[in-house]
């Protein structure tokens, strides 16, 4: 699905209304759906009474729209204007239909304390201030009220992005409406999908307004979420007459002493995920460990340091491994040193595989991070934040604070795929393109659950799929499997090795 920023989301409601539309059905299509919402999600029922917190553009028209509706279905509004009298077109004949039928009006520059008491004992509130048009800082007197918004224990409806919510960044500058339900309208705003403005939107549903799905397929869009749909087609389909070596063989360069089980979920991520042949080299000293629990793989131990970790002596046997397989990941489980830095740098230099690179690799990357350049074969990379930061030689908060972005940018300028891993991971390609995932839940947050990724992303690279969409696949399917995971664990005590034997049944409904 199509993700719009605030532009683009004007250029197609312009598009519908080109074609015989007009904006005030599309402001009469939101408010009623709104409304709608109100009374199925937070449970708005006969003689509540609704605070609709207006402001004076179309998103407060859309709120004296579906304060109409509401009281047509026996509900209690009352409309509380917060910025001014309304001063669009179609937001004052929304005002002045919902005035016709007997809402009550309430305005804060007549009576501050009322309109604030209105507020805090209001059954539900409908916040319909500013929506997707709002930039930078709200303004004291504004903040007081969303400050009341925010203190009162009524449920939260905002109207296409709450107030205070950058619609094209997802920016809190200095507060926000915080929602337990946005509505918003035809497509997903990016604000919606991006920190910090996820902690502000709740729960997020998209309701139609009569905007044709034709104009919204052909729209520009700053990103697109990953369905289902899209992964019919990812990996290439086996043949009757496919063999281990014919459907993909992928080598694991993994693992250190005292971290084999990096290496381990890895493997068997890689394993569930339909790699036909698993190679991995380890150092000798968790050749046992790793062996023990992999018995289907191909085993190559390999000198190591006095740390426990791969000796770049390795190099020459790792290429000539390399040319043997169709895809290489570099990373899970490495540990980080001289050796382990030549390794990785060398890998990059000299594969014609896709690589992919994660956890100890992408520190290994981080420090000489000009070696991106020199890859013969595609690469994608799959940062944390912390990593991420490291990758820029910046502040984590500066990543999160602009992930989109940060993704789209570095994977430009370094020609490769970045998947920014965390709530709603991007996925950017070398040529702009940008996926967002809405799979996962934060029971995925522990020490593993990268590894396991890794495993699935190499698994899917080995098989032939494009690098891009072999990324989109993995980072969505492995949300997937933790939040089957979550609902029959809980996220509490759920581990990454249970998404491994989740991923089958993902796979099975899946692809």
């Amino acid at each position: 699905m199509k993700v719009l920023n605030c532009e683009q989301t004007r250029l197609l409601e312009k598009s519908q209304v080109d074609r015989g539309s007009t904006y005030y059905e599309l402001m009469e299509n939101a408010g009623v759906q709104a409304g709608k919402f109100l009374i199925s999600r937070l449970g708005g029922k006969s003689g509540q009474e609704i605070a609709i917190v207006c402001g004076k553009g179309n998103n407060g028209g859309d709120g004296f729209v579906c304060a109409k509706y509401l009281k047509s279905q026996g509900l209690t509004p009352i409309i509380l204007l917060v910025d001014g009298e309304p001063r669009t077109p179609d937001a004052v004949r929304a005002f002045n239909g919902a005035v016709d039928s007997r809402v009550t009006v309430w305005r804060i520059w007549e009576s501050r304390e009322k309109v604030l008491e209105k507020i805090r004992n209001a059954d539900c509130i409908v916040d319909a201030v500013y929506g997707i048009g709002f930039k930078g800082e709200l303004k004291p007197e504004m903040l007081e009220v969303i400050r009341a918004i925010n203190n009162t224990h009524s449920r939260v409806l905002s109207v296409d992005l709450p107030s205070g919510v950058g619609c094209d960044d997802g920016s809190v500058i200095n507060g926000g409406v915080k929602a337990d339900i946005t509505v918003t309208f035809s497509t997903p705003k990016v604000g919606q999908l991006l920190y910090p403005a996820m902690d502000y939107c709740g729960e997020v549903v998209i309701a139609p307004v009569g905007i044709n799905k034709w104009l919204t397929a052909e729209s520009d869009s700053v990103m697109e979420t990953i369905e289902e749909q899209y992964l019919k087609d990812v990996l290439p389909p086996k043949k009757k007459s496919s063999n281990k070596g014919s459907v993909g063989t992928l080598l694991a360069v993994c693992g250190s002493f005292g971290m084999a089980g990096a290496a381990v979920m890895a493997a068997q991520a890689a394993l569930k995920s339909g790699a036909g042949l698993l190679k991995m080299t380890m150092p000798k000293s968790i050749y046992s460990i790793c062996a023990g629990y992999i018995p289907q793989a191909v085993f190559i131990p390999m000198e190591e340091t006095e740390k426990g970790t791969l000796s770049r002596n390795n190099l020459d046997k790792i290429i000539s491994e390399i040319e043997s397989c169709t895809a290489v990941m570099v990373g899970c489980g490495l540990n980080i040193d001289e050796d382990v830095e030549a390794l990785v740098c060398e890998i990059i230099r000299h594969s014609a595989k896709p690589i992919i690179i994660d956890a100890d690799g992408i520190n290994a990357v981080a420090k000489h991070i000009n070696v991106l350049k020199e890859a013969k074969a595609p690469i994608v990379l799959t940062p944390h934040p912390g990593e991420m930061a490291r990758l820029l030689g910046c502040r984590i908060a500066d990543v999160q604070n602009d992930r989109l972005n940060v993704a789209k940018e570095f994977a430009m300028e370094n020609n490769v795929t970045l998947v920014l891993k965390g709530a709603n991971t991007i996925i950017a390609s070398p040529n702009g393109k940008c996926m967002v995932n809405t799979t996962g839940n934060s029971g995925m947050s522990k020490g593993g659950s990268g590894d396991v990724l890794a495993g699935m992303l190499g698994a899917f690279v080995s098989q032939g799929a494009d690098m891009f969409n072999s990324a989109a696949a993995a980072v969505f399917c492995h949300g997937k499997a933790g939040d089957i995971t979550a609902q029959e664990l809980g996220m509490l005590s759920m581990q990454p090795t249970d998404l491994i034997s989740r991923l089958p049944f993902v796979y099975k409904e899946v692809l």
